[in-house]
């Protein structure tokens, strides 16, 4: 079920709300396959996953990022996610 979800979530575009920017189970739905991956020990899936989610880190995707409230725990969440170790 957890690839399922996953391999759903690398195939669709970002979820967004009226303004353009991600909405938050967009988010949950992110870092739910991460961690997934991350669990599961896939590595090629836990690289998808990140570099779908790259471009949002950039200064161009800066446009997808709503106020901070609830990005500041998803944003930790990736971060940690994302290192390495």
């Amino acid at each position: 079920m957890g690839r399922r979800v996953a391999e759903n979530y690398l195939e669709r575009s970002f979820r967004t709300n009226k303004t353009g920017v991600i909405v938050y189970p967009e988010i949950c739905a992110a870092f739910g396959a991460l961690r997934f991956a991350d669990v599961t020990g896939d590595a090629a899936l836990k690289e998808q996953l990140i570099r779908r989610f790259a471009p949002v880190l950039t200064p161009a995707g800066q446009a997808l990022i709503p106020p901070a409230g609830m990005w500041i725990t998803a944003c930790s969440a990736w971060c940690r996610w994302k290192s390495p170790g």
